[in-house]
């Protein structure tokens, strides 16, 4: 009797790729952006990059996968990232990778309301002292930023690096 009931709920229960999909935990990244990339915030004078960017869900919605080139350059700078929502803890993981070296960095955070800091996660052979962050402020629907930022002293005075200006060109 047990058997029939547990078979019928199982064949009830909807089909779930994910827990949580990362369309769903981050509905405003989902689009084709324009993006503003300023490199060198550290050094007396930064440059600028304008680039494209889309967003789209992979893995049965599961995870949304980025991908960003550079408008010039030569070769033009490019970058693929995968954005994910981790479940039952609630932290959202970024894994990104680009043209100017093959290393992937891994960052992960928890989101609060509008803004999202990801930290990523230490790399063989880097410093326990070095900090990567990456905040994420979403400004509406239309608009969110990504700066990045390092420390060499485990967090206790930071340099900003790069600031990354999205402007949705499409939903």
């Amino acid at each position: 009797m047990i058997l029939p009931l547990l078979l019928a709920l199982v064949s009830s229960a909807p089909d779930r790729a994910c827990p949580i999909e990362a369309a769903a935990a981050l509905p405003e990244l989902v689009g084709t952006w324009q993006v503003l990339q300023i490199h060198g915030l550290d050094r007396p004078r930064p440059d600028s990059v304008r680039a494209s960017s889309v967003f789209i869900p992979e893995l049965q919605r599961c995870l949304l996968r980025e991908q960003l080139r550079a408008d010039a350059g030569n070769p033009p700078y490019e970058g693929l990232m995968f954005w994910g929502a981790n479940g039952p803890d609630g932290s959202i993981q970024r894994v990104f990778a680009h043209s100017q070296h093959g290393g992937f960095g891994v960052y992960q955070g928890r989101r609060d309301g509008n803004t999202i800091l990801l930290r990523q996660l230490p790399a063989p052979g880097q410093p326990s002292t070095d900090v990567v962050e990456n905040q994420v402020l979403i400004a509406d629907r239309d608009r969110f930023a990504i700066t990045s930022r390092l420390s060499i002293d485990g967090g206790r005075t930071w340099r900003v690096l790069s600031r990354w200006e999205y402007r949705r060109t499409r939903s």
